[in-house]
């Protein structure tokens, strides 16, 4: 009985694809048709179907077309699993990088909508959360160009990881904040449990936000330490201090909103 032949327009209806599908993998060696007439016209038979098929499985799932040319002439389930295996974890990657996309849009939101209502230059009490960090190697003992380092580090993990709905954060040492100095030991960003080499602590907290320009958020500082005094709380080991409404939301910088939180050790 003799096979139907299929020009490779006739071809490609069936199968879904453009023409010029067909005769990019029959360049590339991928997919060739069956017959070559005299005429140079191309011809497939419907027994090819399974093959394009399997191709444009594994074209699907991620896969080069380079990597598919290798794989079907030495398929088994065997590796057929471990392909799978592998374009799972990568797919799985990359939900979470969208989960995280999400996050931080919602986010960002949220905290230019909360910007509103907040009370900028006071102090009060107040409750929080732990929160899961990707913290800064220690300033202290290191040049000014290492730090500049560990803050692009980190600068570059939030955006490589979808990881930026909160801005960049930074914690003073208590002997700094109470002598009047705001000098950083660390920056950090907010992430997910997994990716946090450090937790800020649950507990109560002084917090303060100060509008204006980062240089001058000392002041905000003083109207805590102020309360602290006034209060006669003691004040933990290191502040946290974090942009609301940072240069990535305002062009203007007397616009800034900052929020300093520094816990409160327990009597």
């Amino acid at each position: 009985m003799n096979t139907k032949l299929y020009r490779t327009g006739e071809f490609a209806r069936l199968t879904g694809v453009k023409k010029q599908t067909l005769l990019w993998y029959d360049k590339i060696g991928l997919f060739k048709p069956a017959e070559i007439a005299a005429n140079s016209y191309r011809y497939y038979t419907l027994s090819q179907f399974d093959l394009f098929s399997v191709i444009r499985s594994f074209q699907n799932i991620g896969m080069p077309l380079e990597e598919i040319k290798n794989i079907i002439q030495n398929r088994n389930p065997q590796s057929s699993k471990k392909i799978f295996e592998q374009q799972l974890k990568k797919v799985q990657a990359e939900i979470i990088l969208s989960e995280n996309l999400a996050e931080s849009l919602e986010q960002r939101i949220q905290i230019i909508q909360a910007a509103h209502d907040i009370g900028t230059q006071t102090v009060h009490i107040e409750s929080q959360p732990a929160k899961f960090l990707y913290r800064s190697r220690s300033f202290r003992d290191i040049s000014p160009e290492e730090q500049a380092v560990e803050i692009s580090k980190i600068t570059n993990f939030r955006y490589q990881t979808n990881q930026f709905g909160s801005a960049l954060g930074g914690m003073v040492a208590s002997e700094n904040f109470l002598s009047g100095k705001t000098i950083y030991d660390y920056y950090y960003c907010e992430v997910r449990a997994t990716d946090s080499n450090y937790i800020k602590p649950s507990g109560t907290y002084l917090t303060g936000f100060y509008q204006g320009d980062y240089r001058d958020t000392y002041k905000i500082y003083m109207e805590i330490r102020r309360y602290a005094h006034q209060h006669h709380f003691a004040l933990g080991a290191y502040s946290y201090e974090q942009s609301l409404i940072d240069e990535t939301l305002s062009a203007t910088p007397q616009a800034y909103i900052t929020r300093v939180s520094i816990p409160l050790q327990e009597s």
